[in-house]
């Protein structure tokens, strides 16, 4: 297979951005420090920065760059944001010179744990899809085939479930493992990809006749593909920039052919206090939604005292999603409560809806980071349990595509309006931790698709609206980058190799106990 090419961004755009960590919508994206090249600090004396010229006044800005000793090193089109290296101490300088809006630092990734995993709770993947319908909507004939999904997260492995052909396209790896051969595109880390089981996985030996199939391993949309969009690296480490790029290239390629990304889903998110109008991952989010694809993002995993939904789940266009937890009941149904971890929001936004995320059983990455220091996580030897809005995530990312293939016409705001009208109550629930209730596949499918429009206020950077999240107009030659799907010679050996996972990787002061707890990954 062709190597992806990494794609350069040479559009001279603006943006008005703030800084954010990165906190992780499941146990998902850890890190050592902060993350070397795109987006992080090299020692105490250069920093990475986020700049936003005064609209009309780009060429005074990168001027201003230079003259702080700095340099521009990216452009973030989508948001018309500008990436630069500049001396730490000249950084509040350059944000007082003309032209220049706003210069704020990039965020690094801090993990959250996701919750309680228990053996004893764990359902197969095909169980707990039978408690939302998904099995009902695959009778129908609506198994995601055709719809790409785009997964921003820590790499695929080729694992069995993901290694039919066509059914893991390559995007651009984003993170630091792109210059190893051995490492780009795969998953060091394993989050990656047990959340690409959960949206399309599909064992080779599965033959079509899903809704009957109790033997094989089928992710919601079996017969969708995943877009890997690498920006996590082998030690877990990304950053905001990273991940900026990625919804960026989404927006570009989205029509490519054999792409067809009609859904993102982001197992990740931020914490920020400014409005979602004025936040940068917001305003991506927000362009990629009205460039007709269905955003689903993590609610967050901070429980019911947490001070609202993360970012870019808090923007109210996209679909932010809430966990539950399923039990069986002696007559043989299933009950739905939230998972005690799930983030509540507050009155002015609240999660959409609310989907499986305790104890899911999904594709094990073997020799990855999660699956090394968690092995009480393993199911045999090919599945691992997580828990978290990030799995809840994965679902409804698969779940939406599902509606998708039966409705390919039909807007996000459709897409969003027949999940949330659907959806079914949580037991003792509220509506700032599970929104509408839980989603239910075949009630979906069941609702056609009304005349329907959000009418929220857009996200415009605080640029007075001319900088709103629109349809993006630009293109990316088809040439620059390959459609190549996985092939069982791409993986060699050397990628699970020991010297990938160093003990220097791993400051022990980076992994604190309350990160990491063993009920995280038991």
């Amino acid at each position: 297979m062709r190597p992806v090419s990494i794609l350069s961004w040479d559009d001279k755009k603006r943006s008005h951005m703030i800084a954010a960590a990165i906190v992780v919508g499941a146990a998902l994206l850890p890190v050592a420090g902060t993350v070397a090249s795109l987006g992080a600090q090299a020692g105490a004396s250069v920093a990475t920065v986020i700049v936003a010229p005064v609209p009309g006044h780009e060429a005074q800005a990168t001027a201003a760059i230079v003259a702080a000793g700095g340099h521009v090193t990216n452009q973030v089109a989508l948001i018309d944001a500008t990436v630069a290296t500049v001396p730490s101490n000249r950084a509040a300088w350059l944000s007082r010179q003309p032209g220049v809006a706003d210069v704020t630092p990039d965020a690094g990734v801090q993990l959250m744990s996701g919750g309680t995993v228990t053996q004893s709770t764990a359902h197969t993947l095909t169980a707990t899809l039978h408690d939302i319908g998904v099995d009902r909507a695959w009778s129908q004939g609506y198994t995601g085939q055709g719809v790409g999904v785009a997964l921003i997260d820590s790499g695929v492995a080729a694992v069995n479930g993901l290694t039919a052909p066509g059914k893991v396209v390559n995007g651009p790896d984003l993170s630091t493992d792109a210059s190893s051969p051995a490492l780009r595109y795969t998953d060091g880390f394993g989050h990656g990809t047990h959340m690409a089981g959960i949206i399309a996985g599909r064992e080779d030996a599965a033959t079509g006749h899903y809704a009957t199939d109790t033997t094989d391993f089928l992710g919601a949309a079996p017969d969708a593909h995943i877009v890997n969009v690498k920006v996590a690296s082998a030690n877990g480490s990304s950053d905001l920039v990273r991940i900026l790029l990625a919804l960026d290239w989404i927006v570009r390629h989205h029509s490519d052919p054999g792409l067809n990304i009609r859904v993102v889903s982001l197992s990740f998110g931020t914490k920020t206090t400014l409005p979602y109008v004025f936040d940068p991952l917001t305003y991506a989010a927000e362009a990629a939604w009205h460039n007709g694809i269905v955003v689903v993002a993590s609610a967050g995993n901070a429980g019911a005292s947490a001070a609202g939904l993360t970012d870019p789940a808090m923007d109210p266009f996209v679909i932010a999603v809430g966990a539950t937890r399923d039990a069986r009941t002696a007559a043989g149904g299933v009950t739905f409560t939230a998972a005690p971890f799930s983030s509540a929001g507050t009155t002015a936004r609240t999660p959409d809806v609310a989907a499986p995320g305790t104890s899911i059983m999904s594709l094990r990455a073997p020799g990855s980071y999660i699956d090394t220091h968690y092995p009480g996580a393993r199911v045999g030897t090919r599945f691992f349990l997580g828990s978290g809005t990030s799995q809840a995530t994965a679902m409804t990312a698969g779940v939406a595509a599902l509606i998708v293939s039966k409705y390919p016409n039909a807007t996000p705001d459709q897409v969003k309006d027949m999940l949330v009208s659907t959806a079914t109550s949580v037991a003792g629930g509220s509506k700032l931790v599970d929104g509408a209730g839980e989603i239910l596949a075949n009630a979906a499918l069941a609702a056609s698709p009304r005349p329907v429009t959000q009418n929220f206020p857009v996200a415009t950077m605080g640029m007075g609206g001319g900088g709103q999240a629109a349809p993006s107009t630009g293109s990316w030659s088809t040439g620059s980058w390959s459609t190549g799907s996985w092939s069982s010679t791409s993986w060699a050996s050397s990628s699970w190799s020991t010297g990938s996972w160093s003990s220097s990787s791993w400051s022990s002061g980076s992994w604190s106990s309350s990160s990491w707890s063993s009920s995280s990954w038991s």
